[in-house]
């Protein structure tokens, strides 16, 4: 039988592998990547953690608001395509950044809803409600959103005094 050429190949690199110097070199690889190296070209600090240094953009930094406004913005996409996990995602992190907007917790429990997850739509939409100020439209979609949760959750009374609620604000 006859060797092919890739058989011929392999025995040369497993005959190379078995000499003194491949194993040195291994070792030494091995070696480097296990040590720590240190930066010539950052100064000893002596254990203190460094300040980071301040560089300069040629972008502004992004305000808070805008990126909650994008992340808002992902989340609608997100929900009109029924990714509810990867909404509700998006939304806690924006809740992070601001915890101060109503109109986030509105979405969130649009998001619990799409989720049947009505208790918890019913309690962020409360919250939403406590943060609400000078905005009727949005008091009544939170209202409406607590109806729908309560109605989930077997409520009827307390879906019916939500709906109320919402109209009396003038958005039915």
């Amino acid at each position: 039988m006859v060797a092919t050429p890739v058989q011929l190949r392999h025995t040369q690199v497993r005959r190379w592998l078995a000499t003194p110097g491949a194993l040195m070199l291994s070792g030494l690889i091995l070696v480097g990547c296990a040590t720590q190296s240190s930066d010539p070209f950052r100064p000893d600090t002596g254990g203190k953690p460094e300040s980071p240094a301040r560089t300069e953009t040629s972008e502004p930094a992004m305000d808070s608001g805008d990126v909650v406004a994008g992340l808002r913005r992902e989340a609608w996409e997100q929900q009109a395509v029924g990714e509810w996990e990867a909404a509700a995602g998006l939304l806690e992190r924006a809740l992070r950044i601001d915890a101060s907007k109503a109109e986030l917790y509105h979405q969130i429990a649009e998001v619990r809803l799409g989720q049947e997850r009505f208790a918890e739509a019913e309690q962020v939409a409360a919250k939403g409600l406590s943060l609400v100020a000078d905005d009727p439209e949005l008091e009544a979609s939170l209202w409406r959103a607590t109806a729908q949760a309560r109605s989930g959750q077997g409520d009827m009374s307390g879906a019916r005094e939500a709906r109320e609620r919402a109209c009396a604000l003038g958005y039915c």
